[in-house]
């Protein structure tokens, strides 16, 4: 594995602490901090604890650190995209008439519409 390919760098980080920073700048309006820099820092501490301290930066400088961004931001912001779909699919559903509430049960029901 090559420490400095794009899905390497993001492999070797903690996965959902980047999906956090992603979706907090992706939300966050206006951008007030920079996302490349924190991203930055995070790999050069997890790498400097393995490699010490003059490996993890040479390591730094030969990552293009745009291309890692903007896969975590595409990444975060389909994911954004994909509950925002699936909240209006419902909410179509209900106004649509696809799902109703049993009256005997309570329970939400789905119609089987053809």
């Amino acid at each position: 594995m090559k420490l400095t390919d794009t899905l390497s760098v993001i492999k070797a980080m903690d996965r959902p602490s980047l999906d956090d920073l992603a979706f907090t700048w992706i939300t966050e309006s206006p951008k007030s901090w920079d996302i490349t820099q924190e991203i930055k820092d995070h790999y050069f501490e997890i790498t400097e604890e393995k490699f010490g301290h003059i490996q993890a930066h040479e390591l730094a400088q030969q990552i293009d650190w745009k291309a890692v961004v903007d896969l975590l931001i595409d990444c975060e912001q389909d994911k954004i995209d994909q509950a925002e779909e699936e909240r209006l699919d419902i909410e179509r559903g209900w106004e649509s008439g696809r799902y109703y509430t049993d009256r005997e049960t309570g329970m939400v029901e789905e119609r089987n519409v053809y």
